[in-house]
Order: C-alpha cells, then sequence, then structure tokens
C-alpha cells in the first residue's frame, strides 16, 4: 500500500516462484465493504450463489428511487453494469469473491457475494 493509502499493489504467485507472476494494482476509491448489517438498502440472497443472485431493494427506499448494480470481481475490474436490475446472473463467472455496488441518487453500498 502506498503511504497515502490510495493505491493498493499485490502479486498473485501460484507456483512459489516470481516469474509469471501476475501483477494487480487497484485504487482505493475503487470499492469497499462497511458492514452495516442492520441498514443495508439492498439484500442478495443466496449468498453464497452457485450463479444467479436476487437483488431485493429494503422497504425503506422510495419505489420509484433509481439505482444500478455494477458486478466487480476481487482486483476491482468492473464485469457488468445494469439499472434497477433484481436478478444477476453470475454463472459465467468463475468461483471467487466478487462486489456488488448498488448505487442511487441517495445512496451507494457495496456488498460481498461469494461464488462457489
Amino acid at each position: 500500500m502506498s503511504s497515502d493509502l490510495e493505491w493498493v499493489v499485490f502479486v498473485r504467485n501460484f507456483d512459489g516462484i516470481w516469474a509469471g507472476n501476475e501483477l494487480y494494482i487497484s485504487h482505493k476509491a475503487a470499492l469497499s465493504v462497511i458492514k452495516n448489517e442492520t441498514n443495508n438498502s439492498f439484500t442478495v440472497i443466496p449468498n453464497p450463489t452457485s450463479g444467479k443472485i436476487a437483488i431485493s431493494k429494503a422497504t425503506t427506499l422510495n419505489s420509484n428511487e433509481d439505482y444500478s448494480i455494477a458486478i466487480y470481481d476481487a482486483t476491482g475490474k468492473l464485469l457488468l453494469e445494469k439499472k434497477r436490475a433484481t436478478e444477476i446472473d453470475l454463472t459465467d463467472y468463475a468461483a471467487g469473491i466478487y462486489f456488488a455496488k448498488i448505487t442511487g441518487g441517495t445512496f451507494s453500498e457495496v456488498q460481498k457475494i461469494i461464488r462457489n
């Protein structure tokens, strides 16, 4: 991590040698997860999932409020984005950790998704 905590750099090494490693660089603003289980704007189920996830909006939000859902991989790479989606299909993606960033006019929230 840089001294100002703006950038994260890491190397993925599968076989214990330095040749052929994958280097990942991510900006701090890309994603963050704040665990606040009582005030989530959305619910993502099932989680963990083997493919499809359902997105349900909390009843406390305005039913007409516009929102978008973006799915990122663990490196912060944007994989897909949809407006007002209630279901996302992750079947074609590898097992691993993903993040759903749900953004609207009055809120922004990130939830971790585990793909089996």
